[in-house]
């Protein structure tokens, strides 16, 4: 019923490519062999699950495609998130590394946020963990300039 795809090699800069897709199909219609009424459904692009089904079987697809729409609504999240965080970093002329934290031990892997780096040459660079949800490196991110911008 629901797909998500995600893909790391998209053609914008780090981001995550994610699609989500939500069918449901229903009908009434008249049994061509029979001349009874029937119901039909369906939760596939294609129909190839078509078939027969009783109201209640159709109350119970309907329960379960509502919830699956809170994900639509935290891919919406994601991407106002998202574009915050590039928003952001612009603002502060910041370089940003996405890091790949899964060789750190648990206990920095599982509270690794964000770190800054102040090169030599001035630049601040931003490391946040690859496939980190935006909302958190853009919160975490603005934590960190806010201590680095108390501390100067």
């Amino acid at each position: 019923m629901t797909t998500v795809r995600e893909a790391t090699d998209t053609p914008l800069a780090n981001t995550v490519s994610q699609s989500i897709s939500l069918t449901l199909d229903a009908e009434i219609m008249t049994d061509a062999d029979t001349g009874e009424r029937i119901l039909i459904a369906s939760t596939t692009h294609h129909q190839d699950d078509l078939n027969v089904v009783t109201p209640a079987q159709l109350r119970s697809k309907v329960a379960a495609a509502r919830a699956e729409l809170s994900k639509f609504e935290e891919l919406a999240d994601r991407f106002e998130a998202a574009a915050a965080f590039d928003a952001f970093v612009a603002e502060h002329h910041l370089q940003v590394e996405k890091w790949d934290t899964s060789t750190l031990p648990d206990h920095l892997r599982n509270s690794f946020l964000a770190h800054s780096f102040k090169l030599t040459d001035g630049r601040t660079i931003i490391v946040v963990p690859i496939g980190q949800d935006p909302a958190i490196s853009l919160r975490s991110v603005r934590e960190l300039v806010a201590h680095l911008e108390r501390a100067a």
